[in-house]
C-alpha cells in the first residue's frame, strides 16, 4: 500500500481505516478485520484499504451494489459509509451530516425532533445515528 510521493492512489486501494476501526463500524470482535483479512503481500502495514473494508463488510453477510457506500448494519439502513464523504465516517444517507454530530446533539439535551428539524431529516434518521452510535460506542 505505500506509495511514491506524486502517485495516483485509487479511491479502492486508499487506506481509510484502521484493523480496530474496522472492527468497531462492521460491530465484530476485535482481531476479526484482521484475520479475514488477506495480507500476503502487506502483512505489517497496519491501515486498512476502501477495497479490504468492502469485502470485509461482504463476510459479514451485507451486501449492496455500489461498492463505494456501504450500510454496515441493516437495522441502520441510513447510516452509510462512503469515503468520499466525512473520510469514511458514518453518515446519514444522501447528506455528509456525521452520525456522531447527530447523536452528540441529542445526548447533549436537544429534543430528536428538533436536531431532525435544523437538519431537515426524518426523526427516525436521527434515532438511527443515536442508536448506530451508542451500539458502536463511537464519539464525535
Amino acid at each position: 500500500m505505500s506509495s511514491k510521493r506524486g502517485d495516483v492512489v485509487s479511491l479502492l486501494d486508499r487506506p481509510v481505516y484502521t484493523f480496530g476501526e474496522v472492527d468497531q463500524l462492521l460491530g465484530v470482535n476485535p482481531g476479526t478485520a484482521r484475520r479475514w483479512i488477506d495480507r500476503r503481500h502487506h502483512a505489517s502495514e497496519t491501515w486498512v484499504t476502501w477495497r479490504e473494508f468492502v469485502e470485509t463488510r461482504r463476510r459479514c453477510g451485507y451486501r449492496d451494489d455500489d461498492p463505494t457506500c456501504v450500510t454496515v448494519d441493516a437495522r441502520y439502513p441510513d447510516i452509510v459509509l462512503n469515503p468520499e464523504i466525512r473520510s469514511g465516517r458514518p453518515t446519514i444517507a444522501d447528506h455528509s451530516i456525521l452520525a456522531t454530530t447527530l447523536a452528540d446533539m441529542v445526548r447533549g439535551g436537544d429534543s430528536i425532533e428538533r436536531v431532525a428539524n435544523w437538519y431537515d431529516l426524518t426523526i427516525d434518521q436521527v434515532q438511527q445515528a443515536v442508536d448506530f452510535t451508542a451500539i458502536r460506542n463511537l464519539a464525535g
